[in-house]
């Protein structure tokens, strides 16, 4: 994905929740991937008044859910390798059902209290 796609896709969906759930107090976060650290979407982050957290580079340890997100993606490869190679093998309604699975609840705990 570049920063235009990016911006046009998931920057301005975020902008009409956020706006919509001002008083909620929500904050948006991204990690470092490219497009979400070009300048064009720092811009538009800038333009938009979207409240967010700024992590330093190359943290992952930080972000407790690319730990999540690990953990999910080896469950998935591991028992469903058919997915692996195509992800339309997996209807969406099963893959919401393995993600709540994949991940058991003392692992986030876990995570957590580190």
């Amino acid at each position: 994905m570049n920063s235009e796609k990016y911006d046009a896709i998931i920057l301005n969906n975020i902008d009409v929740f956020l706006t919509a759930n001002r008083s909620r107090g929500f904050v948006w976060m991204q990690d470092n991937a490219s497009c979400h650290r070009s300048k064009f979407t720092q811009e538009s982050i800038r333009r938009r008044r979207i409240p967010n957290i700024q992590w330093p580079r190359y943290s992952p340890d930080l972000n407790l859910i690319e730990h999540i997100w690990s953990w999910i993606k080896n469950y998935i490869q591991a028992r469903y390798c058919a997915a692996y190679y195509d992800a339309s093998k997996i209807p969406l309604t099963q893959l919401r059902a393995i993600i709540w699975e994949a991940v058991p609840a003392e692992y986030i705990e876990t995570i957590y209290n580190s």
